[in-house]
């Protein structure tokens, strides 16, 4: 038995005596493509032995006679063209095997009881296939950049990288799970965090190229426990679960040297990263010791881990030798130095410890070392940020059902409370299952608590609600109603059938 992997199937159809027109149906992950698509998007084999099997119009092949179908390859999209074999209709399929990897174009001729040879002309290719049979390179590296902090540098390479594919993952001593590393997706990059208890950290990799190559790689190192530090709350780790104490530090201490004509402009986005699952599903967050600010212009994520896009301007000769961030929990009484970005590359990653509002400001270092000061206490920043992890209360406290000759409604009262809601946080839904699937009765209502809903005239059966409340930052409470609410347009009667006496007078 041949147990080489098949390719799409060539279709072979016969549409007139004289003339065999052949079209190529490759059936890919459920897409049809043409002869000329083929051509330009290949099948990919990581095999170099491979079956391609081929289909025909019976009817038409029996009517010319056809003795023997043909494939012929070309290893020059299509100047040169080379026999490979030719079989009878009854095999249904070729089978090729590639003495090298590289690109391989087919065609498909059959040779009638006649002589003549269908269809006739130039080659036309039908089927492109690129044979890779060589996996991806995979380099990672993990280095202690100081104690308690590790990067972690990698290297992709491949001509038909399947970028999508690549993952990373770590642990430490901390957790015996593996976790991701959130990193942007490119072919190489480096990335830096805090493992506060020191000791063995493990980084493993996986790639795979469009043939489905697969490549796997790790790498450890063994960091020293680190000395308590005064400079900035430990922010650094790529994960949620950040320590709970964090000290009071003091202010960095200003740092006055030259200034620096190149400055950075920062454009926060409120682009969130769930690293994790522990990220977008968390526990209720501890309370602050104040609530949040009042802040109209801050921009507000779902997540402790999150982006901030800046742009550099004025970057002199010397260009950039480093970028900066600075951290404030207060408003600007009191900063810390959070760290650098290690690619000075927008946007930089951040992580915090809680919810709660945070300010931000850039300093930017050139090649020569000049650099503007650090924000000193009081200044203002220049970005603000509200990490905001919690959904809305909400509840749904009535469903009430009215109807009279100008048709039936529901109405439906909520209530729903969160330091601040978006603009029109509300949305209904109803659906025949308490699981969905769900129906909008109503979307991007005000918070007004309250809604008279006009039933379909169609609608006559049991059915649950489903009430949606947003916040600013994007967090979603969904409430669905325990019990289905009965819509019945019913109005019994009664009538009299009959009278019967129980029993005879005396």
């Amino acid at each position: 038995m041949d147990d080489s992997p098949a390719l799409p199937s060539m279709l072979l159809r016969q549409t007139s005596p004289r003339r065999m027109a052949l079209r190529v149906i490759l059936c890919l992950l459920g897409i049809v493509l043409t002869a000329s698509a083929v051509q330009a998007e290949p099948v990919f084999s990581k095999s170099r032995r491979f079956r391609i099997p081929f289909e025909f119009d019976a009817v038409e092949l029996r009517r010319l006679g056809t003795r023997e179908v043909q494939l012929f390859v070309s290893r020059d999209g299509g100047e040169r063209w080379d026999l490979v074999e030719g079989v009878p209709p009854a095999e249904s399929r070729f089978t090729f095997e590639a003495p090298e990897d590289g690109h391989y174009w087919f065609s498909v001729k059959t040779i009638a009881s006649s002589g003549l040879i269908y269809p006739a002309g130039p080659h036309q290719p039908g089927l492109h296939v690129l044979v890779d049979t060589t996996p991806p390179r995979l380099d990672l590296s993990l280095t202690e950049v100081e104690p308690g902090r590790v990067k972690l540098s990698w290297n992709v390479e491949d001509d038909y990288l399947d970028l999508n594919s690549l993952s990373l993952e770590y642990r430490d001593t901390q957790s015996s799970v593996w976790n991701i590393v959130a990193v942007r997706t490119h072919q190489n990059g480096q990335t830096t965090w805090t493992v506060p208890q020191g000791g063995l950290v493990e980084v493993r990799g996986r790639v795979s190229d469009q043939s489905g190559n697969v490549t796997e790689s790790t790498a450890s190192c063994e960091l020293a426990i680190p000395v308590p530090r005064n400079d900035r709350p430990d922010y650094g780790r790529p994960v949620a679960n950040a320590p709970a104490d964090i000290p009071q530090m003091p202010p960095v201490e200003p740092v006055r040297p030259s200034p620096v004509p190149s400055r950075l402009t920062s454009t926060a986005t409120n682009e969130s990263l769930a690293v994790k699952d522990a990220v977008a599903h968390s526990s209720q967050p501890a309370p602050r010791t104040q609530p949040l600010a009042n802040a109209p212009n801050a921009h507000r994520v779902n997540s402790k881990t999150f982006r901030v896009g800046y742009s550099l301007d004025g970057v002199g000769p010397s260009g950039v030798q480093k970028v900066s961030l600075y951290i404030t929990e207060d408003d600007g009484k009191k900063w810390y130095h959070y760290g650098e970005d290690e690619d000075r590359t927008s946007p930089i990653e951040v992580t915090v410890p809680e919810e709660g509002e945070y300010g931000l400001s850039f300093r930017v270092t050139n090649g020569l070392g000049r650099v503007d000061i650090p924000p000193q206490p009081n200044d203002p920043p220049e970005v603000r940020i509200v990490v905001d992890c919690t959904p809305p209360k909400a509840k749904i406290t009535s469903v009430e059902y009215s109807g009279d000759g100008n048709g039936s409604r529901l109405v439906i009262s909520w209530t729903a409370e969160d330091r601040e809601l978006s603009e029109r946080p509300v949305s209904l839904h109803y659906s025949t299952g308490r699981n969905g699937p769900w129906i909008p009765i109503q979307q991007g209502l005000a918070h007004v608590e309250r809604f008279t809903w006009d039933l379909p005239a169609t609608l006559d059966q049991s059915i649950f609600i489903r009430l949606d409340v947003r916040d600013a930052a994007g967090n979603i409470a969904q409430i669905v109603t325990e019990r289905p609410f009965v819509i019945d347009r019913a109005q019994p009667r009664a009538r009299v059938t009959d009278v019967a006496p129980l029993s005879s007078p005396r």
